[in-house]
């Protein structure tokens, strides 16, 4: 159980670092890419600026989860690449489908995994509400600045 334990604390903050990493890469995609998503009719700019920020977030994801198969694989529990990714998929994503199970001294590890999944998840949505959040804030400065100027 200790060694679980210890297991899921690194994994906590490898997690936090890739998921870290990827919202600050994103926001400088976000800061590099605004002239484009703010000029006038900007529809498909803002569609397709949405749309790479929401697959960005997507591959952070994806990262985390190999990074979890990669240990699945390194601990000897699952020697599969496919097969431990997509355990740590379901993992992850607290799905949980329950047709792949790891040695009971793990348990704790992918309960873990559960746990960090669901927050990163959660670290995400929030991310993603504060960015439309804000492009909806400058469409509607955008929008007055268009009716002022009829």
């Amino acid at each position: 159980m200790f060694q679980a334990l210890v297991l899921a604390a690194i994994m906590v903050v490898v997690t936090t670092a890739i998921h870290l990493t990827g919202l600050t890469l994103l926001l400088g995609f976000t800061r590099q890419h605004r002239s484009e998503v703010d000029a006038p009719g900007h529809t498909l700019s803002l569609f397709l600026f949405i749309v790479a920020i929401v697959i960005g977030v997507f591959l952070v994801h994806v990262v985390e989860i190999i990074a979890f198969a990669g240990l699945y694989m390194a601990i000897g529990e699952i020697t599969s690449f496919e097969t431990a990714v997509y355990f740590s998929a379901s993992t992850f994503t607290t799905l949980g489908m329950g047709d792949i199970y790891l040695d009971s001294h793990w348990r704790l590890l992918v309960a873990m995994e559960g746990l960090i999944g669901f927050l990163m998840i959660g670290w995400s949505t929030a991310f993603l509400i504060s960015l439309v959040g804000k492009l909806r804030a400058l469409e509607e400065v955008l929008f007055d600045r268009d009716r002022d100027a009829d």
